[in-house]
């Protein structure tokens, strides 16, 4: 009965256990020499038995097709994994995946807004008026008048609304055109915002000439829904 017992616990705590442990080892093994033993060339190229390329090559290339393995390296007394069917694909990175640099700004601090499509600021010591460039706003002095014949302060109003985006904030713009250093032209914005989008779409300026689509499509809306400049005199700053 003693000698029963023990055989048992043999049994149990030790060949058990070790059994196990070896069957695992070997599967994991097995799975890794599975891995290894079927390199991934590219197309056309040729590989040798330690899985390298040939001098000189590298595996950058498009998408290729590469035959599964169709050996069965498992050790014996182990469970073999399942069989892989199919051909296996390899993908290349694309070209052009890179996203382009982010165009250069210049920041502004401390603007002044003069009217709905300038602000003047200190760059180097030296005054500068900045034009947001893509739009056209009426200078600070303008009146406009309404489809009702009312007369009221369109060009204070435009300037207004400029101010009361920026507020105290610094305006970072990409600039365009600095043919004249003291007056410069950019594509101007404040956090999320940008200047010549915001203004037209709210009816305070109209597209330039050279604006993009996106921008003239803006300025069409504005003026359909008569927004800003297009609609009826706002109360509080009718002139004269």
């Amino acid at each position: 009965m003693a000698q029963r017992r023990l055989r048992s616990k043999v049994l149990t705590n030790v060949l058990l256990p070790l059994a196990g442990g070896t069957a695992i080892t070997a599967a994991a093994l097995a799975g890794f020499v599975l891995w290894a033993d079927v390199p991934l060339a590219p197309a056309g190229r040729s590989i040798d038995a330690t899985g390298a390329l040939p001098a000189g090559e590298t595996a950058g290339g498009a998408a290729e097709l590469v035959a599964a393995p169709d050996r069965n390296v498992t050790p014996d007394g182990v469970t073999p994994g399942p069989r892989i069917e199919g051909p296996l694909l390899r993908a290349a990175p694309e070209a052009g995946d890179r996203r382009a640099d982010p165009e250069p700004e210049t920041i502004y601090r401390r603007v002044v807004v003069l009217d709905g499509s300038h602000f003047r600021t200190v760059r180097d010591r030296t005054p500068i008026v900045v034009r947001i460039a893509g739009i056209e706003a009426p200078e600070f002095a303008k009146t406009c008048t309404d489809p009702d014949g009312k007369v009221w302060k369109c060009g204070a109003r435009a300037r207004a609304e400029l101010a009361r985006l920026i507020v105290n904030r610094s305006v970072a713009c990409v600039v365009v055109d600095e043919t004249d250093p003291a007056a410069p032209v950019g594509r101007c914005r404040v956090g999320s915002f940008d200047l010549a989008d915001w203004m037209v779409r709210r009816g305070w300026a109209a597209p330039a000439a050279d604006a993009g689509p996106e921008l003239r499509a803006a300025g069409e809306e504005a003026r359909r829904s008569r927004r800003g400049l297009h609609g009826p005199a706002p109360s509080g700053v009718i002139a004269g």
